[in-house]
C-alpha cells in the first residue's frame, strides 16, 4: 500500500511537471505572437501617421484612423505579452519550488526506504547467526558425548560442517564474494623451533576455491593472524587499502609473499580473533575472516552490519574455545601452554 501511494506521488510529480511544460510552450508561442503583433501594429501606425501627415491618396481622417487603431492593436499585444512574461515568471518560481520540495520528499523518501533495507538485512542475518550458532550448540554437545570421539582438528570441521551456509548467511556473504573463514592452531612441532600458527580449517564459500588452496602458517607477528595471536586481541581492519605502507612491507606484508598487489586486493576487509582457553585465558588459535570487499568488519558501531559482522566473528571464536576447553579438560588436547604460545615481546599494529 505505501509503495502503490510512493508511486501514485511520483505520477503526480511527473505529470505536474508535464503539464507545466506545455503550459510554458503555449504561453510562449501566444507570447511570440503577441511581439509579433506588436512589431506589425507599430509599422502600421507607423504608415496611418505618415500617410495623415502628407499627400496622399488616403484622406487625413482615414490616415488617422489607420494610425490610431495600429497603435491600438500594437498596445494591446504589449500588454498581454507583458502579462504573459509576468506569468512566466510567478509560474517558473512555482515550478521550482514544486520541483525542489519533490526533491526533497525523494530524497528523505529514499533514504528511509534504505535505512528500512538495512534493518531488515541485520534483522536477516542475526536470524541467520543466531541459526548458525544453534546447531554449532547442538553439534558440540553431541561431538562430547561421542564415542569414539574424533580427534579436535576433525570436531572443528564437523562444527563447520552444519553450520557453514548460515554462518555465511550471518554475515552477508555470498559465492560472488572472495571470502575465507580459517582456524589457525598455534603448535611447536620440536623444542629446537620456534610456535606458530598452523592451519586446521579453511572454509570458502565456493568449495572448488577450497582446493586450490595453500596451506600458511603464521609466525608471532607475522600477517593478520600472527598479529593477533602476538597481541592476544582481536585485529580488525575494515579496508587494507587504507592501511599505511609501511605495514604491509615490515608487519602484515608476510602476508603478501608473492604478490603484494593481489594479496591486498583478495584480503580487502579483515577480522582476526584469538581464540582464548583456560582460567588465564591463554591464546590456543586464532580464527581469521578475510573478504575481497571492503568495510565487512569494523568496530564501529555506527556501521550496525559491519560491527555486527565483528560479533558473530567473537561468538565463532567462543564456539571454537568452548570446544576445544572441552577437550582440554578431557585430557584429548594439550593446554595452550604446552606450545609456548603466551605473550609476546614486539607490539603489535
Amino acid at each position: 500500500m505505501e509503495d502503490s501511494n510512493n508511486d501514485s506521488i511520483d505520477d503526480t510529480a511527473r505529470n505536474w511537471w508535464q503539464r507545466t511544460l506545455s503550459h510554458l510552450k503555449n504561453a510562449e508561442r501566444i507570447s511570440r505572437l503577441a511581439g509579433t503583433g506588436v512589431i506589425v501594429f507599430g509599422l502600421i501606425a507607423t504608415v496611418g501617421g505618415i500617410a495623415a501627415s502628407s499627400a496622399s491618396s488616403f484622406t487625413t481622417w482615414s490616415a488617422s484612423t489607420f494610425g490610431i487603431l495600429g497603435a491600438s492593436l500594437a498596445v494591446v499585444c504589449a500588454i498581454i505579452q507583458k502579462i504573459l512574461e509576468k506569468d512566466h515568471i510567478v509560474l517558473l518560481d512555482e515550478a521550482k519550488r514544486a520541483i525542489d520540495h519533490t526533491q526533497r520528499y525523494l530524497y528523505q523518501r529514499n533514504e528511509i526506504r534504505r535505512q528500512i533495507g538495512d534493518m531488515q538485512r541485520i534483522d536477516t542475518q542475526r536470524l541467520q547467526m543466531q541459526s548458525a550458532f544453534s546447531l554449532m550448540l547442538e553439534q558440540t554437545e553431541q561431538l562430547l558425548v561421542a564415542s569414539p570421539r574424533p580427534g579436535i582438528e576433525k570436531a572443528i570441521k564437523n562444527l563447520f560442517d552444519v553450520c557453514q551456509a548460515e554462518l555465511l548467511a550471518s554475515m552477508g556473504m555470498t559465492y560472488a564474494d572472495k571470502m575465507t573463514i580459517s582456524v589457525y592452531k598455534v603448535v611447536r612441532k620440536s623444542s629446537a623451533e620456534a610456535s606458530c600458527l598452523e592451519i586446521v580449517l579453511n572454509r570458502k564459500p565456493n568449495k572448488a576455491e577450497e582446493q586450490d588452496y595453500v596451506s600458511r602458517s603464521w609466525q608471532k607477528g607475522e600477517g593478520y593472524s600472527g598479529q593477533a595471536w602476538m597481541s592476544a586481541n582481536e585485529v580488525i581492519v575494515p579496508d587494507t587499502m587504507l592501511l599505511p605502507a609501511s605495514l604491509h612491507t615490515n608487519k602484515l606484508g608476510a602476508q603478501a609473499k608473492e604478490d603484494p598487489k593481489a594479496e591486498l586486493s583478495r584480503y580487502r576487509s579483515v577480522a582476526s580473533l584469538p581464540i582464548f582457553v583456560g582460567v588465564e585465558n591463554e591464546v590456543w588459535g586464532v580464527v581469521s575472516v578475510t573478504t575481497n570487499q571492503p568495510d565487512k568488519f569494523s568496530t564501529d558501531l555506527q556501521d550496525d552490519v559491519a560491527s555486527q559482522n565483528v560479533e558473530t566473528v567473537r561468538i565463532l571464536s567462543k564456539m571454537i574455545a568452548v570446544l576445544v576447553a572441552c577437550y582440554a579438560n578431557s585430557g584429548e588436547e594439550a593446554p595452550p601452554s604446552a606450545a609456548d604460545e603466551s605473550g609476546g615481546p614486539d607490539e603489535p599494529v
